[in-house]
């Protein structure tokens, strides 16, 4: 059975790369998790200005769903921390972004 949104975002992370998470992400592995990302926070900020059936809602929501399952699909689980002041993903500050 496929994991739920929940499951991938919040378990920890069992990676088969260890030495990626020491390193931090590649360019590329990177780029596509900002771009999951900004989907994400521009689905909650839809869902804080319109009601859940609104269009604007519908549409960023399908957007993100297509995009995540694509992430892990490639990625295996998308695990990133809130620290004071800042998100932070496989060690690296997502704070010069764009993101946050």
């Amino acid at each position: 059975m496929p994991a739920s949104i929940e499951e991938n975002i919040l378990d920890p992370v069992v990676s088969k790369n260890q030495k990626a998470i020491k390193d931090g992400p590649s360019e590329k592995e990177w780029k596509e998790t900002q771009s999951v990302l900004a989907l994400f926070l521009r689905a909650w900020k839809n869902y804080s200005l319109y009601p859940e059936t609104h269009i604007n809602c519908k549409t960023i929501l399908e957007r993100f769903h297509a995009q995540f399952e694509i992430y892990i699909e490639t990625h295996g689980k998308l695990r990133f921390e809130f620290t004071k002041g800042q998100l932070v993903y496989k060690g690296a500050s997502c704070r010069n972004t764009g993101l946050l």
